[in-house]
């Protein structure tokens, strides 16, 4: 899960890895750029739809059966979080219930955080 061009090397690492298999991959929805407001890809879409990797783009994720559905069907032991740019909450299905199956119950591991730190932001004020 994932949007940004930050997501990339996430992905690339992932769909390299002979441990891993990398059965979906949802990212936010095209959205409209530049002066004629074409549709534009997200950066993750792209790559995956390269790899050969089904992607889903849902307008919320909150409450969004159809992501659980394929969640439930893939039969995930893992989904991982990239800077997706949505805020997601933990599902309560029972799928990802750690007391009723294999799965934890909030499937979402966090990844680094994509800010520079203080040290890319200039200089410091005159003292």
């Amino acid at each position: 899960m994932g949007t940004p061009e930050f997501a990339l090397p996430s992905l690339q690492a992932l769909a390299r890895c002979p441990a891993h298999q990398v059965l979906l991959v949802v990212t936010q929805p095209d959205k409209p750029k530049g002066r004629s407001l074409g549709l534009q890809m997200p950066p993750v879409k792209e790559l995956a739809l390269e790899l050969g990797i089904p992607v889903m783009q849902p307008e919320k994720l909150r409450g969004n059966g159809e992501v659980l559905q394929a969640f439930e069907n893939l039969a995930l032991d893992a989904a991982i979080v990239v800077a997706y740019g949505s805020r997601m909450t933990c599902s309560r299905s029972p799928a990802w219930d750690s007391s009723t199956s294999t799965h934890p119950s909030c499937p979402v591991s966090g990844a680094r955080h994509q800010s520079t730190g203080p040290s890319s932001r200039g200089a410091p004020p005159p003292a």
